[in-house]
């Protein structure tokens, strides 16, 4: 039985696939892609404003969804196809968050961003 399993990390700088072969409990690197989407900064004080730079076309369209650390989802966003940045108000606490970009419903990419 093979099964593939993808892996996300804030800020990372890259996508990593991997495949699990249940047979022999090995897993195997498949493909790693290169991380377009920045933010800039990634240290702000609440009320600041985050640049989001896809880095692509968005051709079809994105979503962003902003979590906290434990996980509860603070602010979501629809960007249009075509627009290839946003600017997201960093109005909450102090702590670390975590900026997913979703297309077709999948995560494409995750950074994380620090609120002082």
């Amino acid at each position: 039985l093979l099964r593939y399993l993808k892996s996300y990390i804030c800020n990372s700088v890259a996508e990593l696939r991997y495949m699990i072969d249940r047979s022999t409990s090995s897993i195997q690197k498949v493909k790693t892609a290169s991380s377009t989407m920045k933010l800039s900064p990634n240290m702000v004080n609440s009320g600041s404003t985050i640049n989001v730079n896809f880095g692509d076309a968005n051709e079809k369209g994105s979503d962003i969804i902003v979590v906290s650390a434990s996980g509860t989802v603070v602010r979501t966003y629809h960007v249009p196809a075509g627009q290839t940045s946003i600017q997201i108000q960093a109005n909450s606490s102090a702590g670390m968050y975590c900026i997913s970009r979703l297309q077709k419903n999948k995560i494409a990419e995750t950074k994380k961003f620090i609120v002082k």
